[in-house]
């Protein structure tokens, strides 16, 4: 009985640690876009850019469920979007 318990407790702690992982890249992800978002911002050319900033919000919106979290000044609260 306690091997069972032992292997699902460690069945447990690789699945939090693996969501703990993804929390960890989402986070670097979304810093990344957000960076190359304030860019277009900053230094408007026009349409082409106006696009690249959509293209920006929806992937970020494809990666949290939330297309406008990019635009809040503090994203720690966001969790992954695990339906794709």
């Amino acid at each position: 009985m306690n091997r069972i318990s032992s292997k699902q407790w460690e069945a447990f702690r690789q699945e939090q640690r693996e969501k703990e992982r993804l929390a960890v890249q989402l986070k670097a992800d979304l810093e990344a876009l957000r960076v190359l978002r304030d860019y277009l911002l900053k230094n408007r050319r026009g349409e082409p850019s106006d696009k690249l900033r959509a293209a920006i919000d929806d992937y970020a919106g494809h990666l949290t469920g939330n297309r406008e979290v990019l635009w809040a000044q503090n994203f720690r609260f966001v969790q992954p979007n695990t339906d794709h």
